[in-house]
């Protein structure tokens, strides 16, 4: 069985100097697992932005953002490898 976890960090960052706004930092955490079934067969899953984190320009109510931010996604699946000769 193969488990990882990964993380990206946004930290604070300055919005509007003339206003001294800061958006918040925030976290986007993934988890991924995979297991063996067969020598050429695999069996996985994974779930992104496990903590349904978003940033906060998402919520104004004329959402300004540089990016598009997903909520959670969950991923499930098996992966076939072909045998070389």
């Amino acid at each position: 069985m193969i488990a990882n976890i990964r993380a990206n960090f946004y930290g604070k960052w300055l919005i509007d100097p003339a206003q001294d706004s800061h958006e918040s930092a925030f976290a986007i955490w993934n988890l991924y697992i995979s297991k063996d079934i067969s020598h050429d067969l695999q069996m996985y899953g994974a779930v992104n932005n496990l903590g349904d984190s978003r940033d906060a320009l998402l919520s104004q109510a004329t959402p300004s953002y540089d990016r598009t931010d997903y909520g959670r996604t969950l991923r499930i699946g098996m992966r076939y490898t072909f045998p070389r000769e």
